[in-house]
């Protein structure tokens, strides 16, 4: 998970990054810098590559851009460590951002062999920096709803990734109850963003999920 910016001459600027390659015990969370090009026969292909400032040659990141307005679609090839990735790019909007207010969120966490998915709501107060909320859980094949979730952040300064944390009582992080784990949290704009797990290393699991604002559907309505 990560972001950058894109020039019209080949380059990819002001990257920040977070990846984490649990078969070979890499956790890399680090600026970059790189490079692209399109492919002139029209496909929207664009293939990259990465350098990170402190680990290296990171991966080769490829583009297939749809075409239709939607985000780009994302192959991570990363030779360094033989491993691979998915996803979507996103068009981030102009800063400042505000995280304030009442959002859905919903997770995926893979521990080992295993894959727990929850999804909840909950409730920022962007002037005390912390949020709260409860999350259904799908914890090793058993649903359990309504378990509390909680969390903290940083004060949101700038359109790069900021860190914070969330606590909830199923989180398998030895010794701590409720389980608190690291997040970086990344916006897409106000009201939608990502966020993923950094101290994967010591929790022995990985976290990857997102959120987005909500709407009241009635007036009345909490």
């Amino acid at each position: 998970m990560g972001q950058f910016s894109a020039d019209a001459v080949g380059n990819l600027n002001s990257g920040y990054g977070d990846e984490v390659l649990n078969g070979t015990g890499v956790e890399i969370s680090d600026s970059f810098t790189g490079t692209y090009s399109l492919d002139p026969t029209g496909t929207g292909r664009v293939d990259s590559q990465i350098t990170f400032s402190r680990n290296g040659t990171g991966p080769e990141l490829i583009f297939y851009l749809t075409g239709n307005g939607n985000p780009p679609l994302v192959f991570d090839a990363e030779s360094k460590y033989d491993s691979l990735g998915v996803g979507m790019a996103n068009p981030q909007a102009v800063a400042p951002f505000s995280f304030d207010g009442k959002y859905g969120l919903s997770f995926t966490e893979g521990v080992g062999p295993l894959e727990n998915d929850a999804t909840g709501q909950i409730t920022v107060d962007g002037a005390s920096n912390k949020l709260s909320g409860y999350i259904d859980t799908n914890f090793d094949f058993s649903g359990l709803p309504d378990t509390q979730i909680t969390g903290s952040f940083v004060a949101v300064a700038t359109p790069g990734p900021f860190n914070g944390s969330l606590a909830n009582s199923l989180f398998p992080t030895p010794g701590t109850s409720p389980s608190t784990l690291a997040m970086n949290f990344y916006f897409i704009d106000s009201g939608h963003g990502y966020f993923m797990e950094t101290d994967s290393l010591t929790s022995g699991e990985l976290t990857v999920g997102s959120f987005v604002a909500r709407s009241a559907v009635c007036p009345s309505c909490p």
